[in-house]
């Protein structure tokens, strides 16, 4: 039997999943081997539940509740004018939508095959909207942040944090995630581009000031803390952060098992890369090695 299992299985089929779960099961009930997470996923509302009752983190959320109705998404338009719709366990911004009421006809950003912009004339067109959208499924409704921009195009970021071997985390990477033009969903995968944080950020100017790599990094490892603490433990997470126009920093969501694919033209290739290497040094500090 392995000593650590690095469980990166994900999207099984529905007639996979309960084997999956019972084989996971067993490897920790039955012969007690530590995995490197030590759960799947984490849900955007679990997640900010946890965050919003630490002093520590609550600063980096944004107004979130859970989709009951219509009536949230109107109610949460009416304080905010932007808000995002996202589907609890939902990735790659696969189940996201963005809401913005422009003065009484509203602009919506979704992924339906690929990302689309349409235009909704009134609070009825966008009922219908919603309502097909949500179909009985699992949703929060959140405060949209007026994201900085880079060069006209707002942008997120992926931090990846990965314990070392004392079991100790560090910042291995910050991704810039860039909009596609006129857009506000930033996925990579959903065509936006990818730099290094800090690449852009000699760039970047804002009504304060410009958080540096070590703020964002710093907040990372706070959120990282608190989620390790109350849900883990985890050797890994991938934390999705942004900026907003005056220099705040937000916590979107966090991946228990975030993309690990070197991006081409800007990852080095040359040896091995730190993302790998510390998942081997965090499992040999679960198995009690050394140096």
């Amino acid at each position: 039997m392995p000593d650590v299992i690095y469980d990166r299985g994900a999207r099984f089929s529905e007639g996979q999943k309960a084997a999956v779960k019972e084989l996971r099961a067993r490897f920790r009930r039955d012969f007690n081997i530590p995995f490197i997470n030590s759960r799947d996923y984490i849900g955007k509302w679990k997640a900010y539940q946890v965050l919003a009752n630490n002093n520590a983190t609550a600063k980096y959320l944004p107004w979130t509740i859970r989709y009951e109705g219509f009536r949230n998404v109107e109610k949460m338009l009416k304080q905010y004018g932007l808000v995002f719709l996202k589907s609890y366990y939902g990735s790659r911004g696969r189940q996201v939508m963005s809401i913005e009421d422009q003065g009484g006809v509203y602009r919506i950003i979704h992924y339906a095959g690929k990302l689309q912009e349409i235009i909704l004339k009134n609070s009825d067109e966008l009922k219908e909207c919603i309502e097909d959208f949500t179909a009985g499924k699992k949703f929060i409704v959140q405060q949209g942040i007026r994201l900085l921009e880079y060069k006209g195009r707002p942008f997120d970021m992926r931090v990846l944090i990965i314990k070392d071997g004392k079991g100790d985390w560090r910042v291995i990477s910050n991704y810039a995630r860039i909009a596609r033009p006129g857009l506000t969903i930033t996925n990579y995968s959903a065509g936006g581009e990818c730099n290094f944080y800090t690449n852009i950020y000699p760039d970047l100017q804002c009504k304060g000031s410009v958080p540096s790599y070590a703020d964002v990094a710093g907040a990372a490892l706070e959120i990282a803390s608190v989620l390790d603490g109350q849900l883990g433990p985890f050797g890994e997470l991938g934390l999705d952060l942004a900026i907003d126009e005056g220099g705040a920093i937000w916590f979107i969501e966090a991946n228990t098992k975030p993309d690990k694919d070197l991006v081409v033209g800007l990852d080095k290739i040359d040896g091995i890369h730190s993302q790998y290497l510390s998942i081997f040094e965090y499992a040999g500090y679960l198995c009690g090695l050394k140096g």
